[in-house]
């Protein structure tokens, strides 16, 4: 089976995403130095498609999501890239972030991602063999259940294929949207478990979007 990506215009499009995460106890330092000192040098980065930094205020972790046009851009900056927000957390004295780089292989959107924005991110590891077929069915599972949903901002899949390992983010366009809509979520869970068995859920947590300078992706 090809891979699933983003379908546009009858063609497969691959998004390729740096997800980095780490631990920073001051956090509103950190949002402020991100966007002021960070961002912009990852926009100026040849391929850069945008960055958005989420917080789970419950273990005041981060996620910093960048997006690249293909894979040449991720292999020229994924160092310096990388190396940028190693420097928020040392600065800050949070712990060393740890970077995976990911294919955006479900995309559906409602509307731009916001600051103020909460979304729910659950991360599995799923046998290689069954990715694909992991993939159809989120997209057939969470589009029904999701797509017409009052608050929703956007729903989104990501994959790594060398190491099993997959990250849905479904956006609300509040914190009351996003707690409400829970039960859908674990339904939406319990459907993936049934049908992949192989499927095994490692993290689920809540996040906050605090820097959102993305435009609509492919």
């Amino acid at each position: 089976m090809r891979p699933v990506g983003v379908e546009k215009g009858g063609r497969i499009v691959l998004i390729r995403a740096m997800i980095t995460r780490a631990d920073i106890p001051r956090v509103g330092e950190g949002i402020a130095y991100v966007h002021g000192e960070i961002y912009p040098k990852i926009a100026a980065m040849d391929g850069n498609r945008g960055f958005a930094m989420a917080v789970d205020h419950s273990s005041r972790r981060y996620i910093g999501l960048a997006a690249w046009a293909d894979d040449e851009a991720v292999k020229a900056n994924a160092d310096r890239a990388a190396g940028l927000i190693s420097d928020v957390a040392r600065c800050l004295g949070g712990s060393e972030p740890s970077v995976e780089t990911f294919d955006r292989a479900v995309a559906h959107s409602v509307k731009p991602l916001r600051v103020g924005y909460w979304g729910r991110l659950t991360r599995v590891e799923i046998r290689v063999d069954d990715l694909d077929r992991a993939v159809l069915k989120f997209r057939d599972t969470a589009l029904p259940l999701f797509e017409r949903y009052d608050g929703l901002a956007a729903i989104d899949l990501f994959v790594n294929r060398m190491r099993g390992v997959a990250e849905s983010v479904i956006w609300f366009d509040g914190l009351q949207v996003l707690r409400r809509s829970r039960p859908r979520s674990q339904e939406m869970q319990a459907l993936l478990a049934a049908d992949i068995p192989t499927l095994k859920i490692i993290e689920a947590a809540e996040f906050e979007v605090v820097i959102a300078e993305m435009g609509p992706l492919p």
